[in-house]
């Protein structure tokens, strides 16, 4: 019974932790939808927006929550003057627009690790479980999974509701339709990577409330989101937040059963299984059946 009740707690902790997955990815799948720019310095730039509210706390005593929408600002206009500057001149190549972005990706990594050195840092949301039943709920997890349910249901708002939001999803469709419909790509674009860049900083705010991080831990973010990307495709908000779910929860119940090393393993072999089986998405594909 104490082992069926370990293994359904391992289950909630990876279904909480699916929902930081999920927004991680999202940062990702919004900037590369409508901007053409597959962003390989996306996780670097979830780590800098950990170490950014690592600052805030250590310098005036804001607690991540209340500086979450500081960072995720930050993260905006970071990611708006990238494209609108750079990024938006090479994104028709994307060979020049990865190489772009990997360079990035080291340049924050160097920075990082000048400012911050190498050890790792620590600032939880909270200690202890909840427990409900034979269920141990941990509150650090459980405190960031809400959080990051909240800014998805934020995002879900703006690319729904606005006339942005409308016009980031017709440039995912199509880069000349849009423009034939008056819609002003490097605009448009340089708003859609501003908000995948705040959606990583949030995500690093996110992820201080429940586990350490150092400079070199983008690889791993860069590796998740593209997994989930790859999962669920770039149209379907839902589809992200499913496929962050049921990473999430194979992740952590993998390594309940084989080992902590598994639990790195499964995002690696998860993202090549679906870019071969669904380069499009396995609930992209699965829609489009339907229809």
């Amino acid at each position: 019974m104490a082992g069926f009740g370990a293994l359904l707690s391992t289950l909630v902790g990876g279904v909480l932790l699916g929902g930081v997955y999920a927004l991680v990815a999202l940062g990702l799948a919004v900037a590369w939808g409508a901007s053409r720019v597959i962003n390989l310095a996306h996780g670097a730039l979830v780590v800098f927006g950990s170490y950014l509210a690592f600052s805030l706390y250590k310098a005036l005593g804001m607690h991540p929550v209340v500086a979450l929408p500081v960072v995720a600002l930050a993260g905006f206009a970071l990611g708006y003057l990238l494209y609108y500057l750079v990024l938006y001149r090479v994104a028709e190549n994307e060979l020049v627009s990865l190489l772009a972005t990997f360079g990035l990706s080291l340049f924050l990594y160097a920075v990082m690790l000048a400012i911050w050195g190498p050890d790792p840092r620590t600032l939880l949301w909270a200690e202890g479980s909840a427990r409900l039943g034979p269920v141990f709920i941990p509150l650090s997890k459980l405190y960031a999974s809400i959080a990051a349910l909240a800014l998805i249901g934020f995002y879900h708002l703006i690319l729904y509701r606005t006339s942005v939001g409308r016009a980031m999803r017709a440039m995912a469709q199509s880069f000349e339709v849009a423009r034939v419909v008056g819609i002003e790509p490097r605009s448009v674009g340089s708003i859609a990577f501003g908000l995948g860049a705040a959606a990583a900083f949030a995500a690093g705010v996110v992820v201080t409330g429940y586990a350490s991080f150092t400079p070199d831990a983008g690889g791993t973010w860069l590796i998740i989101a593209l997994a989930v990307v790859a999962m669920a495709g770039l149209r379907n908000l839902l589809a992200v937040l499913a496929g962050g779910v049921v990473l999430g929860a194979v992740s952590q119940l993998a390594g309940f059963t084989l080992g902590a090393m598994y639990q790195e393993i499964v995002p690696m072999v998860a993202l090549a299984l679906f870019f071969v089986i669904s380069p499009e998405g396995l609930f992209t594909r699965v829609r489009v059946r339907r229809v």
